[in-house]
């Protein structure tokens, strides 16, 4: 019952705030074309960012066959607790007939999230799990999406070579609408690289609040509900001053 209610929750995530309405709804209406090539969604803990870009990643992969993602932190390992974990919890379904080839089938049947490196889906697509750590294999390869989970984890020119890897395949659909490039950050000072790229337009950013997730905020009453109240309350009485208004407020200071 706790696993079936965190994916209701999840699934509400996902339909909700600037990440659906500027990523996901374009790709599922077919106007994936306006989704722009280079995707910073920045925002404070608990805004639903990790969510909604998997969410994402999900749908492309669904709609175009045999095309290649890539997910990637500064360690591989880091991926293990993280994105492989709320993949599997959160953003599979067991009902699903897809994703529960994925998690029977399309992971080779690989039990620790240490060794797994790819998902599968049935009609060829894959998601690669990679970390900067195993730049070697991430660099062999290219990729329709690439997604920096944790952007402040990189460095500029990091960034730049991945953007490289962002190329056609032959098993790639014939008419793929959109190949692109998505990070996803809390806000960090004014002069961090990834600010200063989205000043200049060479980045897309998507800003997400803690009113965009809708575990926490009520939009018809305009009000934080109990469980919002809550997950404020308590990093609150750990983090004080700057740290506050940036990991919680979502302030650039």
């Amino acid at each position: 019952m706790v696993r079936a209610n965190k994916r209701l929750r999840v699934q509400s995530l996902r339909f909700q705030g600037p990440v659906y309405d500027e990523l996901l709804r374009p790709l599922q209406e077919g106007r994936a074309a306006e989704i722009p090539r280079h995707v910073l969604v920045e925002g404070p803990t608990g805004t639903g960012k990790s969510v909604g870009l998997a969410g994402f990643i999900k749908g492309y992969m669904r709609m175009f066959p045999g095309v290649n993602c890539v997910v990637l932190r500064r360690v591989k390992a880091d991926l293990a607790g993280s994105l492989m974990s709320m993949w599997e919890d959160e953003i599979l379904d067991w009902n699903d007939p897809w994703d529960r080839w994925m998690l029977d089938q399309g992971t080779g049947r690989i039990p620790s999230h240490r060794s797994r490196d790819v998902y599968r889906y049935p009609n060829g697509s894959k998601l690669w799990c990679r970390g900067v750590d195993q730049w070697a294999r991430v660099k062999s390869m290219a990729y329709a999406v690439v997604w920096m989970m944790e952007g402040t984890e990189f460095e500029e020119e990091q960034l730049e070579g991945l953007a490289t890897r962002i190329r056609a395949r032959r098993s790639d659909p014939a008419e793929l609408p959109w190949r692109g490039l998505i990070c996803d950050t809390n806000p960090e000072f004014p002069q961090h690289w990834l600010h200063q790229r989205a000043l200049r337009g060479d980045i897309h950013r998507v800003k997400t609040t803690l009113r965009h997730n809708p575990g926490y905020f009520d939009i018809a009453a305009d009000e934080f509900t109990d469980a919002g109240h809550e997950y404020i309350g308590e990093p609150r009485k750990r983090l004080h001053g700057h740290r506050a208004q940036r990991y919680l407020d979502g302030e650039r200071l």
